[in-house]
């Protein structure tokens, strides 16, 4: 079995979409959207907003299960996206003052 897909991943599996149909429907690169959902690129500003509003779900959400995600399941060069400041945002999807 292979490693457990992150929450952004497995959200639009579910939905039966394609990279490109996400491209099209929130308007960010697939190439962008692929490196999120690998944990590989940050998720606040304008992205997190529109992937937000796509799934109807807070941003914090997607953020809180990314993180979760990154901790448990994450490959090991990830894991430090577990730690909380990596992924902190405000519930208006902008880094931290701090960041």
């Amino acid at each position: 079995m292979g490693p457990r897909p992150s929450p952004l991943r497995a959200r639009r599996l579910l939905r039966g979409l394609r990279l490109r149909d996400l491209e099209h429907a929130v308007e960010i690169h697939d190439t962008i959207l692929s490196a999120l959902e690998r944990g590989e690129a940050k998720l606040f500003g304008p992205r997190l907003r529109k992937l937000a509003a796509y799934y109807a779900v807070p941003p914090v959400r997607l953020v809180d299960e990314m993180r979760t995600w990154a901790a448990r399941y994450a490959p090991e060069r990830l894991r430090h996206l577990g730690a909380p400041p990596a992924l902190a945002v405000s519930y208006r999807g902008e880094p931290p003052e701090s960041a």
